[in-house]
């Protein structure tokens, strides 16, 4: 059985694709991810620190990177220097799994 697929539908919904991959950064990402996080409870102080640790260690090296392209080797990449320096609750505070 053969599919009929509209070729401007087709063309439309890979632009789109293209166009979310552009416009899907990690900061945007994280940005989204830090209002469902504000509206936990925490304290201003706690959220001011989890978004000055994304400011400063995460946000230059991929906040400007695609969501889609972004593998664990970049992450791993952006936390080791952290790491190397003892700074685990930094660790801890800019991951989205707590």
């Amino acid at each position: 059985m053969k599919q009929s697929i509209d070729p401007q539908v087709h063309k439309a919904e890979l632009e789109q694709r293209k166009q979310d991959e552009i416009t899907s950064t990690f900061k945007k990402a994280a940005t989204d991810w830090f209002k469902v996080k504000s509206s936990k409870g925490l304290s201003e102080i706690t959220l001011k620190g989890i978004w000055n640790s994304l400011e400063l260690h995460i946000f230059p090296y991929i906040g400007n990177s695609s969501i889609f392209k972004i593998k664990a080797k970049d992450f791993t990449k952006v936390m080791e220097p952290l790491r190397t320096n003892g700074k685990l609750e930094t660790i801890k505070k800019t991951l989205p799994t707590h």
